[in-house]
């Protein structure tokens, strides 16, 4: 079925992840018509001798599907002259806030409301998707389709002009899935290893040597760098513990989940400084509301626009602000995948989680499991709990033992 609706925009959201949005229009749409099938997966089988056969319906299936388009920097970058001749952006092409939200649909593309003005950034972000292998939903008009990313291929006429092809791997028509959790095991001393290599690629780029970054800007940094660099380090004092035998599994696990989380917040709050904060240090100024928050806003941006920048190093501050955005968000990935990954082990030594009636104590939960009741210390140190009390409705979990832990009791 061949779908062409030129003028609808054609949207790829995130459905896990960073839950971005993408949208195209215009002339950042792929070539049409946009071709979409769909198979039943039939199962026939012929006996021998016998002119009939006998079908298994398995069920419907949704086809991979193609799409290519062409983007050039002349076209994609529309934000970078009608934007900025409306006022809306500033002269490096980076949106800000006021009067860019009401005329960002005039960019062809558009990620989160801010426009994706060049190729490089437009095939970087294609490509990121397609690595992270989030859950996406597609739509183009009344079309629409969930699945992944399969392949992103980019054909690159100058560093201006890319041709590109993107593969669908799709799996239903947009009825509602739980997303893939991508999990890796890693021993507790790679993953300090592996969170302490992504700070200190973050903190390669964050200090800018070509220029100097702004008083205010360069304060908020340091502190940024600061803050994420003790959590990084609280993370290996984690990690370190979790190889400790003689510490609380469950402890354990609990600190240093608590820790990545802390850690995937700051760089959250980093993320949204450098999209919000570092253009407004740029920023025309706007007329200034009435409220305290407004003037409170505008005091704050007078002081950063207080010396007039060259406007190569706004340029190299727009490009220093998307390789930080890059790293920072790398990071924050990173911890996120490491907290589904210590989730996953937790529950993979887990036999089971038992909830506790009224009466129960842990006594009665390892003679359950273990066929002796003096387990129960191991499972109380699994849990963090201090004695084998329970109270109806609680629920603890059950750690599997090998059969050279079962031997011996715990008193």
């Amino acid at each position: 079925m061949a779908i062409d609706y030129p003028g609808t925009p054609f949207v790829i959201k995130e459905l896990s992840g960073d839950e971005r949005e993408l949208r195209l229009t215009g002339r950042a749409l792929p070539f049409r018509p946009f071709s979409i099938s769909g198979s039943q997966r039939i199962n026939v089988n012929w006996m021998q001798g016998c002119p009939e056969g006998s079908a298994t319906v398995m069920g419907s299936k949704e086809e991979p599907t193609t799409i290519r388009g062409y983007w050039k920097d002349k076209y994609l970058n529309t934000v970078g002259e009608e934007l900025v001749e409306a006022g809306a952006v500033n002269q490096t092409g980076i949106a800000g806030s006021g009067r860019a939200t009401q005329n960002v649909e005039l960019a062809p593309m558009v990620l989160d409301g801010q426009p994706v003005t060049s190729v490089r950034a437009a095939c970087d972000l294609l490509d990121e998707i397609r690595r992270m292998g989030q859950l996406l939903e597609v739509t183009w008009g009344s079309v629409t389709r969930r699945g992944f990313v399969e392949k992103f291929s980019q054909d690159w006429h100058d560093l201006h002009d890319v041709e590109w092809q993107i593969g669908f791997q799709w799996i239903n028509q947009g009825e509602r899935t739980e997303a893939a959790v991508f999990v890796t095991t890693l021993s507790s001393g790679e993953l300090a290893n592996t969170m302490r290599l992504a700070y200190q690629r973050m903190q390669d780029v964050v200090v800018p040597t070509s220029f100097g970054l702004k008083p205010n800007l360069a304060d908020a940094v340091g502190s940024f760098g600061r803050a994420l660099g003790d959590l990084t380090s609280q993370v290996e004092d984690a990690a370190a513990n979790l190889a400790d035998l003689a510490a609380s599994p469950g402890e354990a696990y609990a600190n240093l989940k608590g820790i990545l989380s802390n850690e995937v917040t700051e760089c959250r709050e980093f993320e949204a400084w450098l999209e919000q904060r570092v253009p407004s240090a740029y920023a025309a100024p706007t007329e200034i509301g009435t409220s305290a928050a407004d003037q409170a806003a505008a005091t704050e941006t007078a002081a950063l626009n207080q010396a007039a920048p060259d406007p190569w190093v706004m340029v190299e501050t727009a490009m220093w602000r998307v390789e930080c955005l890059q790293r920072v968000r790398e990071m924050r990935r990173i911890a996120v995948e490491q907290i589904s990954t210590l989730t996953m082990q937790v529950d993979g030594d887990v036999v089971a989680v038992y909830e506790a009636r009224s009466g129960d104590d842990l006594r009665d939960v390892s003679r359950i499991y273990y066929s002796t009741p003096y387990e129960w210390r191991r499972i109380a140190l699994f849990n963090c709990l201090v004695s084998s009390e329970l109270v109806a409705g609680q629920r603890v979990r059950v750690p599997r033992l090998t059969p050279a832990e079962l031997q011996g009791g715990g008193g």
